[in-house]
């Protein structure tokens, strides 16, 4: 009885603050149409891989936008501890994690007139630790890059999603 309730609540509640699904083309507002992005090249494999993730959802037949995204990666480690016991000189040492940051600086470009109508910048952190091995160094790093590329991508999309929106963009039937 007490989770009906709160069900009931719930939904009295949330159609009393004017949500509208961002995606749905049902809703009052008519979904947003992402086909109608293009993705521009993204150099390197990291860009690629993102770039991939971006044209899953954005790119259509006949686009009137480009997005143009320029990737730049950060690191920074951190936590020190002796590798005295491993190189055998006194005062040597080592970071223990590793902080990856990577950057999107984007820009959504209208084809028709040229103008850039988003220039921003989103980013994206995680961290990871540091062991002995080179190689699982190395696989950590590229693994936690692509997880971030990936996070960039889906918010991207979110970003460019509530622009058209705004924009009055009605979704394609």
């Amino acid at each position: 009885m007490v989770v009906r309730l709160a069900v009931l609540m719930g939904a009295v509640l949330l159609s009393a603050c004017g949500f509208e699904p961002l995606y749905d083309p049902a809703s009052p507002g008519g979904g947003v149409d992402l086909s109608r992005v293009a993705v521009a090249d993204i150099p390197e494999r990291l860009g690629q891989q993102m770039r991939n993730r971006l044209v899953q959802n954005l790119t259509g037949s006949s686009a009137d936008y480009e997005l143009r995204i320029a990737l730049r990666q950060e690191s920074l480690g951190f936590g020190l501890r002796g590798d005295d016991q491993i190189t055998g000189a006194p005062g040597d040492a080592a970071a223990t994690q590793e902080q990856l940051s990577l950057y999107a600086d984007y820009q959504l470009v209208d084809l028709d007139t040229g103008t850039i109508v988003i220039d921003e910048t989103l980013w994206a952190e995680s961290s990871f630790d540091l062991v002995l091995s080179d190689f699982a160094i190395v696989a950590q790093r590229e693994d936690t890059a692509e997880r971030l590329a990936f996070q960039l991508a889906d918010r991207l999309e979110q970003r460019i999603a509530v622009y058209l929106r705004q924009q009055g963009t009605p979704a394609t039937p």
